[in-house]
């Protein structure tokens, strides 16, 4: 869960400028006090370089509950079963 309040729009336009090899990205963002434009924007701009983005978006805020909730989620996208 992305923190992209912190240096936007600076965040975005590094991955915008930078000669970045696709990789693949878990992403997710809660429905309120979450940033979640900011994330949907950063989505885009990733799947435009080419890398696999895995996007969950969850009724929740930007909290610990939230990733505990997902981390299955995001295990099960990188390893498989």
């Amino acid at each position: 869960s992305p923190a992209f309040w912190y240096k936007w729009p600076k965040i975005k336009n590094l991955y915008v400028e930078a000669d970045l090899k696709p990789c693949q990205v878990v992403m997710t963002t809660g429905t309120f006090f979450d940033g979640q434009e900011q994330t949907e924007t950063m989505k885009k701009t990733m799947e435009e370089k080419g890398f696999k983005v895995h996007y969950l978006m969850v009724n929740e805020g930007h909290s610990w509950g939230n990733w505990k909730g997902l981390l299955d989620d995001v295990l099960l996208d990188f390893y498989g079963l």
